[in-house]
């Protein structure tokens, strides 16, 4: 009698022990789910950032464009107003080349406004998208050491 209940209490041990382990190599596969969540999200929110500063390099560029435009058209009209008074006969030219540099500079500027202001845009969206994955990633970091807790907790 006492070696019945001796196999039977072996064979449930033992078949606790393969619950353990199935339970712990069930949270170890889930770990390593979670990981690779978090690798993922660490690489998107890298590429996020590389294409806000390729899109600030090229707002920076369009800025400068406009004020060197900006520049030539102040040189331009300084040029053409004098010119214009030692030629009247020519200021009527003049005027008209000083408007279509001052209506280039004013698009430029214009266009300079709109570039700022979308990167403006672009800078709330990448921030809200940051915090998003920031907030996600801190959860799957929270699940992935509860997880290891479990784990650690199943093994001892």
């Amino acid at each position: 009698h006492d070696l019945e209940e001796s196999e039977t209490n072996a064979l449930n041990t033992r078949m606790e022990l393969v619950q353990s382990q199935q339970h712990s190599e069930a949270l170890r596969l889930r770990a390593q789910q979670q990981q690779f969540l978090i690798d993922e999200l660490e690489t998107r929110l890298r590429a996020t950032a590389d294409r806000a500063a390729d899109a600030d390099a090229r707002c920076r560029s369009a800025e400068r464009s406009a004020q060197k435009a900006s520049t030539q058209a102040a040189s331009m009209r300084g040029l053409f107003e004098s010119e214009a008074s030692k030629r009247q006969a020519d200021s009527r030219d003049h005027r008209k080349k000083i408007l279509a540099l001052e209506s280039e500079a004013l698009a430029l500027q214009k266009a300079t406004d709109e570039a700022q202001a979308e990167r403006s845009r672009r800078e709330v969206r990448e921030q809200e998208l940051v915090r998003m994955h920031e907030e996600k990633l801190r959860r799957v970091e929270d699940e992935l050491q509860k997880s290891k807790k479990e784990t650690s907790a199943l093994k001892v």
